[in-house]
Parts: C-alpha cells; structure tokens; sequence
C-alpha cells in the first residue's frame, strides 16, 4: 500500500501510472485493487468488466469482450478527468471475435499513450503475467507488480478477524 501510494503520488506529477496486481486465484488481488480505488480515487473510478455497462459523465456503454472499443469510449469522455482505470482479471478479456492476445497489445499501446492522464489497475493470474512477460514484456508497461500471493501468519489473522466481523459468522475452532 505504502508503493502504490508513492506511485499515484507519482503520477500527479506527470509520470506514467500503472500497477499489475497478480496472484493465484482468491489471493485478494480484485480486494487490492478495490482498496486502491478507496483510498485514491473515491469518486474517479472506472472498472472494466466484459458485458457491463459503463457510465462516464452520463455516457452509456455495453462493454464487450473488445478492450480497445472499452478503452476508446474512456478516452473520448475522460478528457478533463483524471480516473483510474481498473481491469480486474485480464484474463476474461476475450472471446471468438476478440483475442486476448488484440486485446493485451491494445492495453499496451493505450497505457503508453494515456498512462500520464490515467491511472491503470490491471489484475491477473501469476500465469498470465509470467507469459505475457515472455510475449509481450509486460514488465515495460507497469511501473510496478505487485503479487498477492505472499501474506504474513499475522495479515492472514487479521484478514480472518475483519471478515469475520464483515459477516457476523461464528468461528469455529
């Protein structure tokens, strides 16, 4: 947390902002990102998902699996905004008419022109990042990955204890 805070910090200086949050599946990594939202974009937060409707400044849009076509709709009607921009679980992002394969060099291409303008939370599984390293070199795109995987005993505790008190559930021993 205290990275992705100098990161933003960053960013509203003019650097570039993207962040790839990996992990295996339920690691806390859409958690993560929700988190970064939270605490640095409250009201300025755009999540794709395919097949969901997005509302930027009273503008409607039915996302696809298409990630450019999302991508260009926020560009368009994001010019005097400053939003972050969250892709949870990359993955998804594909279907017969659209390749994840389009779609991650898209992202790409999209990060290195807007990345100043926008900030980028990209989640997806340590498979997918450690390939589209080797494919894409991935690493060049994010300032920073940060994987989920990894917990202390005492953050696990934790975690049990605040959702514990989330749900009103009885533990059990």
């Amino acid at each position: 947390l205290q990275r992705t805070s100098i990161l933003v910090d960053q960013w509203k200086h003019g650097f570039r902002g993207a962040i790839a949050v990996t992990g295996q599946r339920f690691s806390g990594k859409s958690l993560f990102a929700e988190l970064v939202a939270t605490r640095h974009f409250t009201d300025h937060t755009i999540r794709l998902v395919p097949n969901q409707t997005i509302d930027i400044n009273g503008r409607r849009m039915v996302t696809t699996y298409n990630l450019k076509e999302a991508l260009a709709f926020i560009q368009k009607h994001t010019l005097n905004n400053r939003p972050l921009i969250m892709i949870d679980d990359l993955e998804h992002w594909w279907d017969t008419d659209v390749t994840l394969s389009e779609n991650v060099r898209h992202l790409q291409r999209y990060i290195d022109s807007f990345g100043n303008r926008q900030f980028f939370v990209v989640t997806m599984s340590n498979w997918l990042k450690h390939h589209l390293d080797k494919t894409y070199d991935l690493n060049k795109v994010f300032q920073a990955s940060m994987n989920m995987d990894e917990m202390r005993v005492e953050d696990i505790r934790e975690a049990i204890v605040i959702r514990h008190g989330a749900t009103h559930k009885q533990l059990v021993d």
